[in-house]
């Protein structure tokens, strides 16, 4: 299923992501969303995570759905209350 998830999400979103760019998953989100989760290095070389959001039924990218993180348990927990 994460195989799958990878290739609906880059039929929607397109390019490299810069500031969080180590893919950590990609899941399912109900069938309306596909994400993407993934961390990088922030500017006092603190983790973050960041969260995009692709809707599969519109496909395309939820630039306002998509957010970044300090940890890891917020980034799973927005994830989880996606509707």
């Amino acid at each position: 299923m994460k195989e799958q998830a990878l290739i609906d999400f880059n039929k929607i979103v397109r390019g490299k992501n810069v500031i969080t760019p180590y893919v950590r998953d990609y899941r399912y989100v109900g069938q309306k969303y596909v994400v993407e989760l993934s961390q990088g290095t922030g500017m006092s070389d603190e983790p973050i995570f960041g969260v995009t959001v692709a809707n599969l039924i519109e496909k395309e990218n939820e630039h306002d759905l998509s957010q970044l993180f300090f940890s890891l348990d917020e980034a799973n927990s927005y994830i989880r209350n996606l509707k």
